[in-house]
C-alpha cells in the first residue's frame, strides 16, 4: 500500500518508521523540520501525585526500545521522584509495592545533589531520551536515504476519503495540490484542530514549556520529577520542564512561569541557578480530557484515513506502542484494540 502520514512530531515519526518496517510505501508530508515539536525528553511511566503507572506502560516501554534500537539510541535510564510531604510518601511506598520490577521506595540517602526529606521513589524503567528531536529528524533522513520513505513539505488542509483512495489537499510554497494514497494518518497534533474540526470537541491542548537552569554539577544530577521535571542538558545546565498551562493565549514562552517552576524544583535541587536567558521553548500537547488514552480512529466508513494522536505528556512513551498497531489496523479497522475505541 501508498500510505500518506501527514505530521512529523513523535506520533508522525513512529508511524512512518511502523509502516516502512510493515513494508508499505510512504510519504511523509510536514512542515520539513521532523521532530521539531518534541520539546520533552523525559519518559516517566509513573505521574501524577500518586505515581501511577501509565497506560500499558510495560508494552509501551517495549515498543520505545525497539524504536530507539532502530536508531541506534538508548535513554538514559533512572528518575527520581522526592515525596513532597508524609502523604504522598505513603502513596509512592504503595505504589512500590504493587511494582517491584519497576520502582523502590527509599526512606533516606536520596542521591548527591537531591533533597528528599520524606523519602524518594526510585522509578528504575523510563529516564531520559537525550536528545528525541535531533534523533527523530536523523531517522526521516535515514529512512529517506535508503529509499524506503518519501517526503513533501506541506500543510496539509484537508483530506477525504472514498471506497479506494484518500485524498490529501495540502498547500505547498508554490501552490495548492493533492496528493493520492492507498491510506492516509494524520498525526498532526494541534493540526488536527484545523483539518478534523469534528474532533475538536474531544481533544484539549495543553501549552508546556522547557527552560535551562545552572547548575554547577549539573553532570551529577538524575533526572528528577517534583512539581515539574529536571535533567541534565550539559555541563554547568539543566534543562526544566512541565506542562501546566490549560488557558494559554500563545505560545511565547513565559518566563514568569519558567521562573516559579525554578523555585518549585529549587526545593529539590538545591544548587538550582538562574534561568539561562534565550533557552525557553513551549509548545502544545494535546491529549482527551477525562480519557488518559491515546486517539487512534478510522475517520471514514471505508478505513483508509485515521487520527493518531492525543498523546499528552507521554508522547515519547506511547506513540511507538500505538504506532506499531497501525499495519494491523489500517487492513482491518476490526482489531484496534478495546482500550483505543472511542
Amino acid at each position: 500500500m501508498h500510505i500518506l502520514v501527514a505530521g512529523s512530531g513523535i506520533a508522525g515519526v513512529a508511524a512512518t518508521d511502523a509502516l516502512v518496517q510493515a513494508g508499505h510505501r510512504v510519504t511523509l508530508v510536514s512542515d520539513g523540520h521532523p521532530g521539531a515539536t518534541a520539546l520533552a525528553a523525559l519518559v516517566n511511566p509513573f505521574t501524577g501525585p500518586r505515581a501511577s503507572a501509565a497506560w500499558r506502560y510495560e508494552d509501551a516501554l517495549s515498543a520505545l526500545s525497539r524504536f530507539l534500537e532502530r536508531q541506534g539510541v538508548s535513554l538514559a535510564p533512572g528518575l527520581v521522584r522526592p515525596a513532597r510531604d508524609a502523604k504522598q510518601a505513603d502513596a509512592f511506598r504503595s505504589r512500590a509495592a504493587e511494582h517491584p520490577d519497576a520502582l523502590a521506595w527509599h526512606d533516606a540517602a536520596p542521591p548527591d545533589g537531591v533533597c528528599a526529606p520524606f523519602g524518594w521513589l526510585d522509578v528504575r524503567v523510563g529516564g531520559v531520551w537525550p536528545d528525541p528531536a535531533a534523533d527523530l529528524a536523523r531517522h526521516v533522513a535515514r529512512l529517506k536515504h535508503s529509499g524506503r520513505l518519501q517526503t513533501v513539505t506541506a500543510m496539509v488542509q484537508r483530506a477525504e476519503a472514498d471506497a479506494t483512495r484518500v485524498n490529501l489537499h495540502v498547500q505547498t510554497l508554490e501552490c495548492d495540490g493533492v496528493i493520492e494514497a492507498d491510506a492516509a494518518v494524520l498525526a498532526l497534533g494541534p493540526g488536527l484542530w484545523d483539518v478534523v474540526p469534528q474532533l475538536a470537541a474531544h481533544l484539549h491542548r495543553v501549552k508546556g514549556e522547557t527552560f535551562e537552569a545552572q547548575h554547577v554539577d549539573a553532570l551529577q544530577l538524575p533526572a528528577v520529577a517534583a512539581g515539574g521535571y529536571a535533567h541534565s542538558e550539559g555541563p554547568g545546565t539543566v534543562r526544566l520542564g512541565g506542562t501546566y498551562d490549560h488557558s494559554w493565549h500563545n505560545l511565547v514562552p513565559d518566563t514568569s512561569r519558567g521562573e516559579a517552576l525554578r523555585d518549585r524544583l529549587a526545593e529539590t535541587l538545591p544548587g538550582l541557578g538562574p534561568l539561562v536567558p534565550g533557552t525557553a521553548r513551549a509548545g502544545l500537547r494535546v491529549q482527551r480530557p477525562h480519557i488518559r488514552r491515546p486517539l487512534l480512529m478510522p475517520l471514514d466508513q471505508t478505513g483508509r484515513l485515521w487520527a493518531f494522536g492525543a498523546l499528552g505528556a507521554k508522547g515519547l512513551l506511547h506513540a511507538p506502542l500505538v504506532a506499531s498497531w497501525l499495519p494491523t489496523v489500517l487492513n482491518n479497522p476490526a482489531e484496534l484494540p478495546d482500550d483505543l475505541r472511542a
